[in-house]
């Protein structure tokens, strides 16, 4: 019995009214939680139901007015190409050196405790010495 009461329940017509003035849209369906006006999409109040015609069936409203899914999709892409190939070539060029930049990070460990190891350049008369000292063996 008691599921019959519930299906019963799940069935029930319930109706909002719009509380915009100008707008007075009846709304009527069986589950119409947190919906706003279909109309003029201002807030609706519950009400009893008055099964008087002219009302708008949410169901069926919400059913006709779903959104068309494209199916094409369009991407426009407006680039600079004057020196194009100059720009790439740079970004090349920088990107080789910070890969050197990392191996050389990796290579720095030290022998005896395995940690990184800083490394410090020193220019002298235009020729550098490069000096590396672990931090941890110290």
């Amino acid at each position: 019995m008691k599921d019959m009461d519930t299906q019963s329940a799940r069935n029930k017509k319930i109706q909002m009214n719009c509380m915009n003035k100008e707008c007075g849209a009846r709304i009527v369906g069986t589950c119409l939680d947190g919906i706003r006006c279909p109309v003029c999409n201002d807030y609706v109040k519950p009400s009893p139901y008055d099964g008087m015609p002219g009302h708008i069936d949410y169901n069926l409203y919400k059913k006709n007015n779903r959104p068309k899914q494209s199916k094409a999709l369009a991407i426009e892409v407006t680039a600079d190409t004057d020196n194009l190939a100059a720009k790439l070539r740079v970004i090349s060029k920088h990107a080789a050196a910070l890969a050197n930049e990392l191996d050389e990070i990796d290579r720095a460990k030290c022998p005896n405790c395995g940690k990184a190891m800083s490394k410090t350049t020193m220019y002298g008369d235009g020729v550098p010495s490069v000096h590396y000292a672990c931090t941890e063996c110290e």
